[in-house]
């Protein structure tokens, strides 16, 4: 009861009309309106990172309830029904993108810090321009609390560092900088990227590293 009255609220606030214009202009897609659901979805997730700050978390609540509510109302209005479970469709690409955000959210460094004592394993190591960078994974950095340490940061090494492999344990000597938000307005947001990947910094470590079975050292 509490679901419907919410839905009845909802259709009265958003209008009647357009529910009925959008479920006439997909009527008249006929079997092609169930391509239209993940249009939709993708709808809702770009909406959400259009805003120009986050919502509350405590928004999930309501908009998850406000959602069942709606897809409720369908089953009891036929001549609405299509419509409001495009628009739910489109509300749950807005939730889901916001519950992704909420369930990668982790420390990340708001300022430059170093040069920093860093230690971690190491999970991943690429190849950049014949230098190697390592993946950490939950580092430790000298001077910082562990509540403000990111879950993972990328050091790039200036030096060749042989031996290393995944599964090591490196300390190194690195400055640490927080991950660089889009150079231009419309281009490429690495900071973005960064935080949905768990990746609260990147630095450059001067020295190599080595490894050798336990924490080894890289002295600039």
């Amino acid at each position: 009861m509490a679901e419907a009255a919410a839905g009845s609220l909802l259709v009265r606030l958003c209008g009647l009309r357009p529910l009925r214009g959008l479920a006439a202009a997909l009527a008249d897609e006929g079997p092609r309106t169930s391509l239209w659901l993940p249009v939709c979805l993708g709808l809702g997730i770009a909406v959400y990172f259009t805003l120009p700050q986050e919502p509350p978390s405590w928004l999930v609540v309501p908009l998850g309830s406000g959602l069942a509510a709606l897809v409720g109302l369908a089953w009891q209005r036929p001549g609405l029904r299509t419509g409001l479970l495009m628009v739910s469709i489109l509300g749950l690409g807005f939730l889901a993108a916001m519950l992704r955000t909420l369930a990668v959210a982790g420390p990340v460094l708001t300022e430059e810090l170093g040069p920093r004592w860093v230690s971690g394993q190491v999970a991943e190591i690429e190849i950049v321009e014949s230098r190697p960078r390592l993946l950490l994974r939950d580092p430790q950095v000298s001077g910082l609390a562990a509540d403000a340490t990111p879950q993972r940061l990328r050091v790039r090494l200036l030096r060749p560092s042989p031996g290393l492999s995944p599964g090591d344990l490196v300390q190194l000597r690195a400055v640490l900088r927080p991950p660089p938000e889009p150079a231009a307005p419309d281009a490429f947001d690495f900071a973005r990227r960064a935080y949905f990947q768990g990746l609260g910094a990147k630095s450059k470590a001067p020295g190599a590293a080595g490894s050798g079975g336990g924490l080894s050292t890289a002295r600039s």
